[in-house]
C-alpha cells in the first residue's frame, strides 16, 4: 500500500480534465486513475454521461449493504463495472448534485489519501463518508459579504501560521468558528483576530463586555489585519484553504468549521474576491488597552434594559503601542503549548 504520490493530480484538476473532454456515451464512464494503489487495486476518478463526478474504489466483492443515499450531495453504492480486465466489483461514490462538486473533490482527495494507507477500502470509504456526511446536506444560501470574508481570511492566515508549526494542534486552537468570544485559545493564552478594509486609521468593533476580558486567561492578545481588495495578487479564501490542506490540516474538520461560519467551497464567487494584506498590528490586552469590560461597570453589569452592547476601540494614538512583529510567533507558540 502506498499513499498518494507527491505531485499527483488533485481530484478537482482530474475531474476538470475529464470534463474538458466532454460527456462519455450513455451508460459509460470516462475514467482517470488516481495513482493510489489499494489492497484491491487502483482507485479511479470518473464522470458519467450526465457529467456527474464519481470516485471508484476497487472492492473484494459487491456488497449491497454498502448502499447509502442519505445525503443529497453524495451517494455510495457497491456495483459491478466493466474495464479492460473484464467485470470487477467496485465501491462507487457519486456526487449527484453539481452544487456539491467542489466539496466532492475535497472529499475525494481526503479519501484517496486514506485509501493509500488503509488495509480495508470498504471500511475506509464508509468511515470517510460518516466524517463528511453533514457537509453534503447543506449549501449556504449566499456568499459571505467582503467584510466578513476578510475577517475570516484574517483568522485563516493566523491558522496557517500555527499550522506551519503544528498542523493538527493548530486546528484545535481555532475557536472563532464556534462563536467563541475569542478566535484562538490554547492553554492560558488567547488571541482575538480582527480585520479591516479601511485604508486609514485603526478602529475595531468589539462585541460585548467579555470579548476583551483577560481575567480568565493568563494572557490575551489582539491581532489586527488591514486588507485591501485587489484585482490581482493577494490571496483568496479558496487559496488559503488549499494552503492549509497542504500543511496537513484535517480536511473534513476544516471544511466542517468553514461551513459553520458560512463559507462554502461550492461558491465560485470567492475565486474573484482577492485581498492583499497591507499591514498588521499585535497588541497585548491588559489594563493599558482601551476597553469596556465587566469590572469597568458599577456592580459588574450594565444597567437594566441595556443589551447587545457593542463599541468601537480607536488605536490611532501612540499608546498603547503595538508589539514588535516578531512577538506574534511567540504568541503562537504559547497557543500551541510549546
Amino acid at each position: 500500500m502506498t499513499a498518494a504520490k507527491e505531485g499527483a493530480l488533485s481530484a478537482e484538476l482530474s475531474f476538470r480534465l475529464l470534463e474538458e473532454k466532454g460527456a462519455p456515451p450513455l451508460g459509460e464512464l470516462a475514467r482517470m486513475a488516481t495513482e493510489v494503489e489499494t489492497p484491491t487495486g487502483t482507485a479511479v476518478f470518473a464522470i458519467d454521461h450526465d457529467m456527474r463526478r464519481h470516485l471508484l474504489v476497487r472492492a473484494d466483492a459487491v456488497d449491497d449493504s454498502l448502499t447509502d443515499r442519505r445525503s443529497p450531495g453524495i451517494h455510495l453504492a457497491s456495483t459491478w463495472l466493466v474495464g479492460e480486465a473484464g467485470r470487477a466489483p467496485y465501491i462507487d461514490l457519486l456526487c449527484p448534485d453539481s452544487r456539491f462538486a467542489r466539496l466532492f473533490s475535497r472529499f475525494a482527495d481526503d479519501l484517496v489519501s486514506r485509501l493509500g494507507v488503509s488495509g480495508d477500502p470498504a471500511r475506509t470509504c464508509t468511515r470517510s463518508l460518516a466524517r463528511w456526511r453533514d457537509m453534503f446536506r447543506r449549501v449556504p444560501d449566499r456568499a459571505l459579504p467582503p467584510q466578513q470574508a476578510c475577517g475570516l481570511l484574517g483568522e485563516l492566515i493566523q491558522l496557517e501560521n500555527l499550522a506551519g508549526i503544528q498542523p493538527h494542534r493548530a486546528l484545535e486552537t481555532w475557536t472563532g468558528w464556534d462563536r467563541d468570544r475569542v478566535d484562538f485559545r490554547g492553554g492560558a493564552s488567547a488571541l482575538e483576530v480582527k480585520a479591516t478594509l479601511s485604508r486609514e486609521g485603526w478602529s475595531i468593533g468589539i462585541h460585548g463586555l467579555d470579548q476583551l476580558d483577560d481575567s480568565t486567561f493568563g494572557e490575551l492578545h489582539i491581532l489586527i489585519y488591514r486588507f485591501e481588495r485587489v484585482a490581482q495578487g493577494g490571496t483568496t479564501l479558496p487559496e488559503i484553504v488549499q494552503r492549509l490542506l497542504d500543511l496537513g490540516v484535517d480536511s473534513a474538520e476544516l471544511h466542517s468549521r468553514l461551513l459553520a461560519v458560512g463559507y462554502s467551497p461550492h461558491d465560485t464567487s470567492y475565486d474573484a474576491l482577492r485581498f492583499d494584506e497591507r499591514e498588521r498590528r499585535l497588541y497585548r490586552v491588559d489594563d493599558s488597552f482601551p476597553r469596556l469590560i465587566r469590572r469597568s461597570l458599577v456592580g459588574g453589569e450594565p444597567p437594566d434594559g441595556v443589551t447587545g452592547l457593542q463599541y468601537t476601540v480607536s488605536l490611532n494614538s501612540p499608546t498603547p503601542a503595538p508589539l514588535a512583529p516578531g512577538d506574534l510567533k511567540a504568541v503562537g507558540e504559547r497557543l500551541l503549548g510549546l
